[in-house]
């Protein structure tokens, strides 16, 4: 090149390169930037929701197991036994008369 420009393009120092890898340099900033707000967002989004999930199936069962053992108490209960049979007996009066 010759010119006014030629002294400029010598050395990587030059104001013309520096102006022509700007975009370039922003660009991989802004990814680089990107790259990071997405792995902290995904960070932040996704492990606490492994652990909670874990917690809320953990608070299921313990709840179910205990409905379970309740809904046991009651069916040997003598006044559930009694219903039961009364139940019964009167489903097979019915299919009799």
């Amino acid at each position: 090149m010759t010119g006014i420009h030629q002294p400029l393009m010598q050395g990587k120092t030059g104001f013309i390169t520096a102006m022509r890898s700007a975009p370039i340099a922003a660009a991989r900033k802004a990814k680089e930037r990107a790259c990071m707000i997405d792995a902290k967002i995904r960070l932040m989004a996704v492990e606490p929701q492994k652990g909670a999930a874990t917690a809320e199936y953990a608070m299921v069962l313990v709840a179910a197991c205990g409905f379970a053992a309740v809904l046991f108490a009651v069916i040997k209960s003598d006044i559930v036994k009694n219903l039961v049979l009364a139940l019964i007996k009167g489903a097979m009066e019915l299919k009799k008369g």
